[in-house]
């Protein structure tokens, strides 16, 4: 946790819950610093271990359970693809207060209305698109940019619909 604090001057962390709390729990003493734990990833063979069914005792849950308890700084959130936005739905409910950060749009096919108006129904969602801007159209700095704006400007569209 010092090293990537500390040395490499990091805000946030990206951390897989697999090896239990003691590996998260380094991380999580300064309020200052963002914590996402893995909870549903967005690649195709994610649901081989985490799953696709909610229930009690699935490792999803077990996971989103464990955030909400170390959420002691508010410093806590949770990774959860925008492929398995049926999903996205029960973890929201479970976890209301924690924000999110969603990759898997554009290249990996998630939704990205759904994961805008369901990932920030009551918290935070910070919506990662990265390939499909980063190498769009001919991947120089006018392709990307525009891919760029296209997606703030539906983000926006889905966001302002949803105050109204």
């Amino acid at each position: 946790a010092k090293s990537i604090f500390e040395y490499f001057k990091f805000d946030a962390v990206t951390l897989n819950p697999y090896m239990g709390r003691d590996s998260i729990e380094p991380f999580m003493h300064d309020k200052e610093k963002g914590v996402f734990i893995l909870c549903r990833t967005s690649n195709a063979s994610a649901s081989y271990i985490q799953g696709n069914a909610i229930e009690d005792g699935s490792v999803i849950k077990k996971v989103v359970m464990l955030a909400n308890n170390l959420n002691r700084n508010s410093n806590i959130g949770l990774v959860m693809g925008a492929t398995a936005t049926s999903e996205l739905k029960i973890i929201r409910n479970l976890a209301p207060n924690l924000p999110m950060l969603i990759p898997g749009i554009g290249a990996q096919g998630g939704d990205l209305e759904e994961s805008v108006i369901v990932g920030n129904k009551s918290s935070p969602a910070l919506v990662n698109v990265s390939r499909d801007i980063s190498f769009s159209g001919k991947m120089d700095s006018y392709s990307i940019y525009k891919s760029a704006e296209n997606y703030f400007t539906l983000i926006s569209r889905y966001l302002n619909d949803r105050e109204k």
